[in-house]
């Protein structure tokens, strides 16, 4: 096995790929430096615009820092595609990855490029990068992930983490059960001395997506809410009343791309969902009891408002309850699973060996942004221990949204700035001697 060859004063590069967000930045920082939609613009007639000059359109570049706040700031990019998506007539969007596998290669790569190109701003050959994958990753996906860094990035290192690890490894535990709720599904992974027991994962497709799309049945199957427009389409809007028609004026996108509109479309109830307006109750649903609960107003951008009460905690309930209050589950695909997450949570416990089921019990850790749903955390845990009464259940959940939302990118800063870690890395040369297929025998 060769050394990987370079300085230790160089910095890692670790990436983290969601189905919808990615995240880049250092190693050794405390938040990723880069968080992007992950999906590509292309214009019409072209894959890939490359902008010079006064044609080149300004992007925002957001930054978080470890108190939460957001820093956003003007960049001129080589390309257009990646980011904050203006409307242009004929754009196309491109979404490369559905949980967390990759489905569009080129579009992936593509995004890759332009986070180092544009954002990152650092040539790829000369610093190492640590990239997060999920467990149930193919291994031909593994390997050409490993070729793509090494022929196309000509990285001087490489080395790719299962994304339960290195949450694990956020919440200083060797051995947990990662219970991970994101936008494409949730998934609880038991994690036992730093390495994931892929026999015991628990996977469903109730993720933030699924809760997104049980937003907008709500609003057309039950409020009979008028049809509603994303930003891009609202030129100006009146005040009005609650759930009163909304007075506006549309602009003129004629030449639009039915991807570009769903995608619009899917960011508008993205942000009604984050807006807080989903809420899990403290107990099991109940209407008498939730009747005392504050209402929350939410106003969506072609001016339309309204106040939510009892359907902001039906759709949390979602995740503990899905067979009673789900509306879209007869669009899903016959064998997907739909237990409620508590389920999922025994079921992973269950298939591991019995030494270790009382250590994962009380060492949950919980991440993703469905976690940060009001009273999510409470409700887990009342569940899991009315469950299990003889048990012992201790759940890890950061009060800090940074460090909950981005365990897994943190855990990747953590894990490639140690020392200890350089022996790890797959280097140029080992690459070399053994091709792509060394992946699958050093990243366990």
């Amino acid at each position: 096995m060769a050394a990987a060859t370079f300085s230790d004063d160089v910095s890692a590069i670790v990436v983290d790929m969601g189905s919808r967000w990615t995240k880049a930045g250092c190693a050794g920082e405390d938040s990723p430096s880069v968080l992007v939609h992950t999906a590509l613009g292309k214009p019409a007639g072209s894959a890939a615009v490359e902008t010079d000059g006064q044609d080149s359109e300004m992007k925002d570049i957001t930054k978080i820092n470890s108190d939460g706040s957001s820093i956003t700031t003007k960049s001129k990019p080589r390309k257009t595609t990646l980011g904050n998506l203006r409307w242009q007539p004929g754009m196309d969007v491109v979404e490369p990855i559905s949980e967390r596998i990759v489905q569009d290669w080129h579009a992936c790569e593509t995004l890759l490029d332009e986070v180092y190109e544009s954002y990152l701003r650092i040539q790829s050959n000369q610093h190492p990068l640590l990239l997060s994958e999920s467990p149930w990753l193919a291994r031909a996906s593994r390997e050409r992930l490993c070729e793509y860094a090494f022929e196309t990035l000509q990285v001087p290192a490489y080395f790719c983490v299962r994304d339960a690890v290195l949450s694990s490894f956020a919440s200083g535990k060797p051995t947990s059960l990662v219970v991970d709720s994101s936008a494409s599904c949730t998934s609880v992974t038991p994690v036992y001395d730093g390495y994931t027991v892929n026999k015991s994962i628990q996977k469903s497709v109730m993720g933030g997506d699924f809760l997104t799309r049980e937003c907008k049945a709500l609003h057309t199957e039950e409020i009979n809410a008028p049809e509603l427009h994303p930003r891009y389409r609202v030129s100006s809007k009146e005040a009005v009343p609650p759930s009163q028609k909304p007075k506006f004026k549309l602009r003129d996108t004629e030449g639009t791309t039915d991807s570009y509109k769903n995608f619009m479309e899917w960011r508008m109830w993205d942000e009604f969902k984050e807006a807080t307006v989903a809420t899990v109750p403290d107990q099991r649903y109940d209407p008498e009891g939730c009747k005392n609960r504050f209402s929350r107003p939410y106003e969506f951008p072609n001016g339309y408002n309204q106040l939510y009460h009892l359907t902001r905690f039906q759709l949390g309930e979602i995740f503990f309850q899905p067979g009673g209050f789900a509306r879209t589950l007869t669009s899903l695909a016959p064998d997907a699973p739909v237990v409620p997450i508590q389920q999922l949570v025994h079921d992973a416990v269950n298939m591991c060996d019995v030494d270790i089921r009382t250590q994962l019990f009380s060492n949950i850790v919980l991440t993703g942004g469905n976690s940060l749903i009001p009273g999510f955390v409470e409700r887990l845990d009342l569940e899991l221990q009315s469950a299990t009464p003889q048990v012992r259940i201790k759940i890890a959940a950061p009060g800090n949204s940074v460090e909950r939302r981005f365990s897994c990118w943190i855990g990747g800063s953590i894990l490639a700035s140690l020392g200890t870690f350089h022996q790890m890395w797959i280097g140029k040369l080992d690459y070399e001697e053994y091709g792509k297929s060394i992946v699958e025998r050093r990243c366990l």
